[in-house]
């Protein structure tokens, strides 16, 4: 044998069962391989970072609608659309927010929050619903600058987390979309507040100490602040604002003595300014609170008030503004003041009413409703309804400006026969045909449309003719 139990006489491998699946897998899974992605170029051609990328809870439960084949029924195309849709909105909020709301079970629906967020901002969102069962979709999504309509998903989660946070990495646009499962509904109540993701850099004391603030000029308008000035009293603790290791301690005409923090999480650049003593040395790792050096007014704040000033450089910016991320006074959650039993009902206007972009009066005005006409109240925020028209058009409108439309205007007595539309739409589904001389309960109109109860209790719209 030579000395090689691998070959036999005639020269030929002597293969054991291990050498010869080792071999035999590595050409089985080659043509395995290829096969897998010919057999996917058959179906719908999707990029490999589509293919491979984690899904959301959202569309992990769209994958189950379509193995169910419930996409392709008319109750799934309208859970998909409606979550296409709530992504178009163009209502606004401004933070902190909290509503209540209220999802039907007989009509898929979705909606989303628009809102600004600030790089260094951490965004939260706590969520509630009744019953506890009900399973809601959150997806935090970025609208693209200068790309109508592109949006980019940044962070998702359902209501068995209850809730989601996110430290924001970019000014810009942001759309919070909120959706129950099909066939689900019920009450929710959201909560969402921004607040600086790092700690504040100076000892005991809060955002309200800033006395100075980024942008604003220096030196008769030849450069810009690149900073926030923190003031406090001689002596008192600078500290690390997050987790980081000190690059550099130095002194520089401007800043007098200065300390360098790398931000390890954000692969940022804190700056330390104006210390009267530096307390840590290159190359030292430190931790949220840890004293970075102790306040003072060196280099060109010799003649001003002992003050910190705070900066953040990053690779590709510069110099940012500091604040969002150091901010402490995020506001307090408006109560809901609006009465909440109208939500999930229909109501109408007492008078000629603004619909409003966002919950404010100062928000603006998407349309003017004059009196009677009729409303959907989705939600209740602060003193004001999240209201959906008859057409599916949404805004909010002022509380105090619309009433309950269980009651009648008046009654009318039908000239011709007609029929009962579901919704304002001669192509909408009839409810029932009303007869000539019938009379009906008119509750409210909406363009060319009565909103009408007939003499068996239904209610609909019926067309008047012009």
């Amino acid at each position: 044998m030579n000395g090689n139990s691998h070959f036999r006489r005639s020269g030929t491998p002597a293969f054991s069962s291990s050498f010869l699946m080792k071999h035999l897998n590595q050409y089985i899974f080659i043509p395995f391989v290829m096969l897998l992605f010919l057999g996917l170029s058959c179906k719908r051609t999707q990029p490999l970072s589509k293919l491979f990328a984690k899904q959301t809870p959202r569309e992990k439960y769209e994958q189950t609608l379509g193995k169910a084949n419930l996409l392709e029924t008319s109750m799934g195309k309208k859970w998909v659309e409606a979550g296409e849709n709530a992504l178009k909105d163009s209502l606004t909020i401004n933070l902190p927010f909290q509503e209540v709301g209220f999802f039907s079970v007989d009509k898929p629906q979705a909606i989303s929050y628009r809102m600004i967020g600030r790089r260094g901002e951490l965004l939260t969102v706590n969520i509630s619903t009744i019953p506890d069962r009900l399973v809601l979709f959150l997806d935090l999504l970025e609208v693209q600058p200068g790309l109508p309509q592109q949006i980019k998903h940044i962070v998702s989660a359902d209501t068995t987390d209850r809730g989601l946070t996110h430290e924001f990495d970019a000014d810009g646009e942001y759309l919070l979309r909120l959706q129950p499962e099909l066939l689900q509904g019920g009450k929710y109540t959201i909560s969402i507040t921004a607040r600086g993701a790092m700690s504040f850099p100076v000892q005991s004391k809060e955002s309200r100490h800033v006395g100075s603030f980024f942008g604003v000029d220096r030196d008769g308008g030849r450069r810009r602040h690149e900073g926030v000035d923190i003031f406090a009293a001689k002596h008192t603790p600078a500290v690390a604002a997050t987790e980081g290791v000190i690059t550099r301690v130095n002194e520089n005409r401007l800043g007098g003595k200065v300390v360098w923090l790398r931000d390890s999480k954000r692969q940022q650049t804190l700056y330390y300014a104006h210390l009267d003593s530096q307390m840590v040395r290159p190359g030292q790792k430190v931790f949220p609170g840890d004293t970075i050096g102790l306040i003072g007014n060196t280099g060109n704040a010799k003649f001003t008030p002992p003050h910190l000033h705070f900066g953040i450089y990053t690779y590709g910016f510069g110099a940012i503004d500091p604040f969002p991320s150091i901010n402490t006074d995020w506001g307090q959650l408006a109560p809901i003041v609006a009465d909440q039993q109208a939500i999930g009902q229909w109501y109408r206007t007492k008078s000629t009413s603004n619909i409003r972009r966002a919950p404010s009066a100062k928000a603006d005005i998407l349309l003017q409703l004059p009196k009677s006409t009729p409303i959907y109240v989705q939600g209740a925020s602060d003193n004001w309804y999240r209201a959906i028209l008859p057409d599916g058009a949404s805004g909010y409108v002022f509380a105090n400006l619309v009433e309950n439309a269980t009651n009648s205007i008046r009654l009318q007595i039908m000239e011709h026969s007609t029929t009962l539309f579901t919704s304002p739409l001669l192509s909408a589904i009839p409810v029932d045909s009303i007869a000539a001389e019938s009379q009906v309960e008119v509750l409210g109109a909406y363009g060319t449309f009565l909103w009408v109860k007939n003499e068996r209790d239904h209610v609909g719209w019926i067309h008047q003719e012009i």
